[in-house]
């Protein structure tokens, strides 16, 4: 029933990849109507989301499964990265709950909060499915992004200071231009892999 399917860790049905996209745009867009605009940067999201799994299987391949689209509870993970383990051992390796945001430019702290909560509610709801803490990241990748970052520096402090971060959970900011020009080694830096 309801009960044991909000603490089961599974794949999203198509349905729900849909719903979790229009909530993208809607995030994004004012108007929740689809336009040619929108349906481009749908087309886009879905692949710079692609392009930051592959960069992670990149990273982690070896000795970690990298998941795209799965949903733990009511929430839903954009990438889920799990240690491999052999059948009846416990792996020591971390678990990362990767959330993945595209913008066209960081629009002010309100965004990024709740952006960072939504992350924050599929951490309970993955822990509450496995019995795990994951680590998470919320991976925002801008489309217009200025040399001056010192804004946005100062939200994601303000947001990491308002939380009190300590390291397991992070917010990261990626140009797109960036995102195909960094080095494996250089990725996993800056995503904290």
């Amino acid at each position: 029933g309801l009960a044991r399917e909000e603490h089961e860790l599974v794949s999203m049905t198509a349905a729900e990849k849909e719903e979790k996209m229009q909530s993208e745009i809607t995030e994004v867009f004012d108007d929740s109507a689809v336009t040619a605009d929108q349906s481009t940067f749908m087309k886009s999201y879905e692949a710079v989301e692609s392009q930051i799994a592959k960069r992670i299987n990149d990273v982690k391949g070896t000795t970690h499964n990298v998941l795209r689209n799965r949903r733990a509870g009511r929430s839903f993970i954009d990438i889920l990265v799990e240690p491999k383990s052999e059948t009846g051992s416990i792996s020591l390796e971390k678990h990362y709950l990767i959330e993945v945001k595209v913008r066209r430019r960081i629009q002010g702290y309100l965004d990024l909060k709740s952006s960072f909560l939504q992350l924050q509610k599929a951490v309970s709801d993955y822990r509450s499915s496995t019995n795990v803490l994951p680590n998470s990241k919320l991976i925002i990748v801008v489309q217009e992004y200025s040399d001056n970052n010192e804004r946005v520096d100062r939200l994601i402090e303000k947001l990491e200071a308002e939380f009190k971060q300590s390291g397991k959970h992070n917010v990261v900011v990626i140009p797109e231009a960036e995102l195909d020009k960094i080095s494996d080694a250089q990725f996993s830096r800056i995503v904290g892999l």
